[in-house]
């Protein structure tokens, strides 16, 4: 995926990613990596539970795709 993007704006913005910039924040006050490390294990893991669900739920109904959408202020939004 972003391979039509060019190589360097990937690595740009990955260099700014906000995740292992607050990572290294965190263990230069002091915080040890182990705990960083759990803290992010718990996280995936969380992550995967949600998903999991998410995939095992039934679809939702078809006629709820337009509730609650705005589209251009008329009244037909108001579902």
């Amino acid at each position: 995926p972003g391979s039509y993007r060019p190589e360097e704006e990937v690595r740009s913005w990955l260099a700014r990613d906000p995740i292992p910039a607050q990572r290294a924040r965190l263990e230069a006050v002091g915080v040890e990596a182990s705990v960083l490390d759990q803290l992010e294990a718990d996280a995936n893991a969380a992550v995967a539970v949600a998903e999991e669900a998410a995939r095992a739920a039934p679809d939702p109904d078809p006629a709820s795709a337009t509730t609650q959408v705005w589209a251009d202020g008329g009244s037909e939004w108001r579902n």
